[in-house]
Parts: C-alpha cells; sequence; structure tokens
C-alpha cells in the first residue's frame, strides 16, 4: 500500500495577521524615512489601471456615441473570425466544437495582448528618456509651486484660444472647453490635502497694463504646508510665485506686487 503524502497543517489566522501588520509597518517605515516613492511601483503596478480609468473616464464619457462606430467594427470582426474557425473545422472534417466564448476569449487575448505591446512600448521610451534623471527626487514644497504655475499657463493658453475664436475674454474658466477640467481648475494646496479651485480675474476693458507682463488673471489657491506661498499668471503668459501676504494687493490692483523697500 502507497503511503498518503502527508498533509500540510491549514495556516492560522494569526500568521495572516503578523504578515499583515509587517507590512504596515514597513510601509510606515518608508513613509516616516522619506522613502515613499519605493511604495509607488508596486501600487502603479497593482491600482495604476484604476488611476487610469479614474484619470481617462471624465474625457470619455461626452464622447461616447463615436465609441459605437470601432466597438460596432469589433463585434462584427468577432462575428466574421467566428464563422471562418466554424467553416475551416467542418471542411476539414475534425469534431471540435468551437463555441462562441472560445471566439470571445482568443479576441480578448488578441486585444491584451496589443495593449501590453504599446504600454511595453511606452515603459521602454520612458525608460529610456528617464535613463539619466535621478531614481529619487525630493517631493517637497515646491511640487505644489511647480504644478500650479504648470496649469496656469496651460489655462491662459486655453484663455488665449477662447479669446481668439470668441473676441473677448471668458466671463468664467467654466466656458473654456477643456479636456481634464477638473485636474486644470483645482489644486491641492499641499501633499494629501482636498483641492480648491483657481481664481480667474477678468481683465477690464481699458485696463492700464501694471507691467510688462500685463494685469493678473489668474492666481492660484495658498501653496504649501504653510500657505506661504501664492502663484499668478499674466496676461502676457508669464507665471510667478509671491508670497501669501501680497495676494491682498493682487486682488486690489491685479499687477505685481511692489518690492518692499527696507531702511
Amino acid at each position: 500500500m502507497s503511503e498518503e503524502p502527508p498533509t500540510k497543517p491549514p495556516r492560522k489566522w494569526s500568521e495572516r495577521i503578523y504578515a499583515i501588520l509587517a507590512i504596515c509597518l514597513f510601509a510606515m517605515f518608508l513613509g516616516c524615512s522619506g522613502l515613499i516613492t519605493a511604495l509607488e511601483l508596486p501600487l502603479r503596478l497593482m491600482l495604476g489601471w484604476a488611476w487610469h480609468l479614474i484619470q481617462a473616464a471624465p474625457a470619455l464619457l461626452p464622447l461616447w456615441p463615436k465609441l459605437l462606430l470601432p466597438l460596432g467594427c469589433l463585434a462584427l470582426a468577432t462575428w466574421l473570425v467566428h464563422r471562418f474557425i466554424r467553416w475551416w473545422i467542418t471542411t476539414k472534417g475534425q469534431s471540435l466544437d468551437w463555441r462562441p466564448r472560445h471566439t470571445v476569449s482568443a479576441t480578448l487575448l488578441v486585444l491584451l495582448g496589443a495593449a501590453a505591446a504599446i504600454a511595453l512600448s511606452g515603459v521602454v521610451h520612458q525608460a529610456v528618456w528617464l535613463a539619466d534623471a535621478p531614481w529619487w527626487t525630493n517631493r517637497g514644497r515646491p511640487v505644489e509651486r511647480v504644478e500650479a504655475m504648470s496649469k496656469i499657463q496651460q489655462l491662459h493658453i486655453a484663455i488665449i484660444d477662447f479669446q481668439g475664436e470668441h473676441g473677448r475674454y471668458p466671463e468664467s474658466l467654466s466656458e473654456l472647453e477643456l479636456k481634464n477640467t477638473f485636474q486644470l481648475l483645482y489644486q491641492s494646496p499641499a501633499r494629501g490635502e482636498p483641492t480648491e479651485p483657481f481664481l480667474y480675474l477678468k481683465p477690464r476693458d481699458g485696463m492700464v497694463e501694471g507691467d510688462e507682463d500685463g494685469s493678473i488673471i489668474l492666481v492660484s489657491p495658498l501653496l504649501g504646508p504653510d500657505r506661504d506661498r501664492v502663484a499668478v499668471g499674466f496676461t502676457s503668459g508669464a507665471t510667478r510665485s509671491l508670497l501669501s501676504e501680497q495676494l491682498p494687493e493682487i486682488l486690489e490692483t491685479r499687477r505685481m506686487p511692489e518690492p518692499k523697500r527696507h531702511d
């Protein structure tokens, strides 16, 4: 008689709890030591598709009628492939029972392979482009300022396009046709904090320009953990990072604040 292999004892819940606690402690250690970026790679590999869907879905939902044609072509191609495979099996005299779910599975595999190839080409492109870049970056206070100034520049381009098309400045930023409306119109003051909207100051007719940059038309929320900075955009397209204490003067004059003189 053959001996039965010994059965492995079932894993206890305590072992799983210890493993979860160890992972949590390791994540806390990375966060406290400033190496939180090390967690981005596994998180993006596991949940990157969800983040991408959240960013892409708002822009795709209004365009759903344009998706009907490619989806219809895909359905027609799947049906034609299914009929061809069944005809080929019949002519060969084989007894293989090819069903629609087999064709759907094969089609999905082809689509997933194409998506993986596109993603792989993007990874290779980014890897080559970032080959000389540092692996670790300081995600400190300047990050929010850079993001806010970048968004102000994109909003300024949209405002200029609107002015060229309609012959006037928009009454509000909601009139602009933006692909990523929420991402461009809102900015987080500091990492992990709720977003706040940008302030749009429509230029008045006959307004005297303050300096070579023109008048201020866009103002970001107060930035940084201490709310000590604010990013502003001018009609010329220039952007500046100013102290938050200069905000009242900005809102009153819409010009570049005069530098303070120290006696």
